[in-house]
Order: C-alpha cells, then structure tokens, then sequence
C-alpha cells in the first residue's frame, strides 16, 4: 500500500511541476505584440498621374505641425510612401520636385490626415 501511495504522490508531484512551470513561462516570458494591434504613427499611401500611372520622385512633407513640420519623403520606384508622423491629425504636401523627369505635376495640399491612414492621390498635369 505505501508503494502505491508512493507512485501517486510522485505522479502528482510531476504534473504540478510542469503545470508550474508552464505558469511561470507563461507569466514571466515575452508575448510578440502584433503590428496590427498597435496604433500606427506614420502615413503611407500611393501617389498617381494621369492615366492611373505610379509616379516616384514626387515630395511627400508634413506642413502643419511644429513638431512634425520639415518630416518628408519621396515616392519610390511603384509611387508609393512611408513617412513617420509625432500627432494624430496632418496637413500633407505632395510636391513634384523632379521636374519633367517623371512628368510634371501641380502640388496638392491634403488636410486633415490621421495616423494609419493609406492615401492613395492622384496628381493633376501641369
């Protein structure tokens, strides 16, 4: 009978280990935070021309935040963008700054931009 007692006691004794054990994995180890999860801080999107074409080259800067305000960045090769923002709410510029290489383009203001947001501008020819 003590043998049997014996046995279970250790049985038991294992599974509460691993259970503990799992526990504390669980409480003190590192959980991935997924990106889709977190409030995004930047704005993207895809600049346009005429005929739906991509256009790279043109200047995506932040005007109206003093604490954002001098942030750009260019299109690249497919038009698309990517620039890092400080507020929630934006005034946008897209500037054609590489003259008639990639087609020449009016500038566009875009008010009112919020964090996360993916603009897709379609530039009017000059």
């Amino acid at each position: 009978m003590k043998r049997i007692v014996f046995k279970w006691r250790l049985t038991v004794r294992k599974i509460l280990a691993v259970l503990i054990g799992t526990a504390a994995g669980l409480a003190f180890g590192s959980c991935p935070t997924p990106d889709y999860g977190v409030p995004s801080r930047s704005i993207s999107g895809m600049v346009k021309g005429e005929n739906e074409e991509v256009v790279p080259g043109i200047k995506v800067s932040i005007i109206n935040n003093d604490r954002c305000k001098g942030r750009a960045g260019y299109t690249g090769e497919y038009g698309q963008f990517f620039i890092d923002v400080c507020k929630n709410t934006h005034t946008v510029l897209f500037e054609d700054v590489d003259g008639p290489l990639n087609g020449e383009y009016k500038n566009q203001t875009v008010t009112g931009v919020q964090n996360g947001r993916f603009l897709e501008i379609t530039l009017e020819p000059k």
